[in-house]
């Protein structure tokens, strides 16, 4: 009590910078390539003349904004923010082109609320807990986890599972490319030094989506028409009514809500893991435990509970990783380590006794995450009210204006022209995939989660002298790779329910 008498003035002061934060992270998640490790950057500066509690609380703002300015770019043009958002575009995009945007960002705008605001609660009631928690998550269950998530995108992005895997795989091997971080020999790189650290997610994330749907878009001549009237019929109280519908389907959804944000704040204190694991994981638990056939049928053609399980997570995720760097002084993603450092130059001792010795500020810090998620009601809903106008421009100038953006997000994420001939190239693989029926996402999330394959798999060998039996005799481990195949069968079952049933109909 003596604690939460010092941090609740301290969280009523700082509400200004709090909302300030939550605005910032809004417009830098809306931005492709951006990010929030990249406004963290930007403000570092600024930080360091503040007071550290003001400092913290701020960017703990930003950090919950972030997470659902994501959102929107991925509902209204297919170009996700943030590489979780990928998740997001295959449910919200579909519903955009519907003449339904307004509710998909309703919809997303109440997960992340709920994701964040809960998973904030839980971090402020049991980071101890959790943190030892994550401790029995070693290389062998991250191993699983990522293999898990890649197999599970690529049998549920698209109508065939075998050209899913097929995607995921060409990924894996995708993001291999670089110098070996074992041996330190080059692989794949053809003799371009820009490609030693990798293929920079952003430039795929850019050019599988952005590029290819630009692609899409050039030969979708009959959308100027539809545009045209959409922008007649829908107005002002026709968005925000759509934003209210939204909103209240997603409430309508405590089961998905609840389930996802227990998934992205468990996946989020697994230092390593990452949003990207957590959204895909939640988006195959929302397929699994749909209540029949035919809801399971519209996943990938607009279906809003997509959306429901991959932003609550997302935003449970960003809020859990919080709880490995504060008491393990371990950050799980390149923006926990600015996090990190912002920190560490205000003098706090991260790690095992920061909740002894600065508790007011770690308390503070996490107390600002559900009241930042409350901010983001209102300013969530101004964003998605004017972004919602967006899906009313005609393809042709939303096309020009996707170009623009995203080949300067690919530049600006290294500000390397390099990166933009990447993700040229990139947008002309996604076109020709989506052409021939390989999904895009399973591609982008192979690419993504190939550095924690790799890494933990290496890791892994080592822990078990060179056996690959560790990888499946751990009880954690064995259990992911249980529940995996149990997954596939499942959802394969259904799959053919709701085939059969739509041919039944047909017939």
């Amino acid at each position: 009590m003596s604690v939460a008498a010092e941090v609740l003035p301290i969280l009523m002061a700082g509400l200004p910078l709090i909302a300030l934060g939550v605005a910032l992270g809004v417009v830098a998640g809306a931005l492709p390539g951006f990010g929030a490790s990249n406004t963290l950057i930007i403000l570092f500066p600024l930080t360091l003349t503040m007071e550290v509690n003001s400092a913290l609380i701020m960017m703990t703002g930003l950090f919950v904004g972030v997470r659902f300015g994501g959102a929107m770019p991925a509902i209204l043009i297919n170009v996700p923010g943030t590489a979780s958002g990928a998740v997001t575009a295959l449910e919200g995009f579909p519903m955009s082109k519907k003449g339904l945007a307004s509710m998909a960002l309703g919809v997303a705008l109440l997960a992340s609320v709920v994701g964040s605001f809960a998973s904030g609660l839980i971090a402020i009631t049991a980071a101890p807990l959790i943190a030892r928690l994550a401790l029995e998550f070693g290389a062998p269950e991250i191993f699983a986890l990522a293999v898990f998530s890649i197999i599970m995108v690529g049998q549920i992005a698209g109508d065939d599972r075998f050209k899913g895997w097929f995607a995921g795989a060409a990924g894996l091997l995708i993001g291999s490319v670089g110098v070996d971080p074992m041996w330190g020999t080059e692989r794949g790189t053809f003799g371009f030094f820009e490609l030693y650290d990798g293929i920079p997610v952003i430039a795929a994330l850019v050019g599988l989506y952005a590029v290819a749907e630009v692609m899409e878009m050039a030969q979708a001549e009959r959308h100027r028409m539809v545009d045209a009237l959409e922008t007649v019929r829908i107005g002002f109280a026709e968005r925000a009514k759509g934003i209210f519908s939204g909103a209240r389907y997603a409430i309508r959804k405590p089961a998905d809500l609840l389930r996802s944000t227990a998934i992205g704040s468990l996946i989020g204190a697994l230092p390593g893991a990452g949003a990207n694991i957590a959204s895909f994981l939640s988006y195959q638990q929302a397929i699994t435990f749909s209540p029949n056939a035919a809801d399971q049928a519209q996943f990938g053609k607009g279906n809003p509970r997509g959306i429901v399980a991959s932003e609550s997570a997302d935003n449970a995720c960003a809020s859990g990783a919080l709880v490995p760097m504060m008491s393990l002084g371990i950050p799980g993603s390149s923006s926990t380590a600015v996090l990190l450092l912002v920190m560490s130059a205000h003098g706090l001792n991260v790690g095992p006794r920061l909740f002894v010795e600065n508790t007011v500020s770690a308390y503070a810090m996490l107390g600002a995450i559900p009241l930042a998620a409350l901010l983001l009601i209102v300013l969530g809903f101004g964003a998605s009210f004017v972004a919602s106008r967006l899906a009313q421009i005609p393809r042709p100038v939303i096309a020009t204006v996707i170009t623009i953006f995203a080949l300067a997000g690919a530049y600006a994420a290294r500000y390397m022209m390099f990166d933009v001939y990447l993700a040229l190239g990139f947008g002309l693989l996604g076109y020709v995939m989506r052409r021939e029926g390989y999904p895009p996402q399973a591609m982008l999330i192979g690419i993504i989660l190939a550095p924690v394959v790799e890494a933990n798999f290496f890791v892994g060998l080592r822990m078990g002298f060179g056996s690959p039996d560790i990888f499946f005799t751990r009880p954690v481990s064995m259990a992911i790779w249980m529940i995996m195949i149990a997954s596939i069968f499942y959802i394969a079952r259904k799959q053919k329910l709701a085939r059969d049933r739509i041919e039944t109909e047909a017939r």
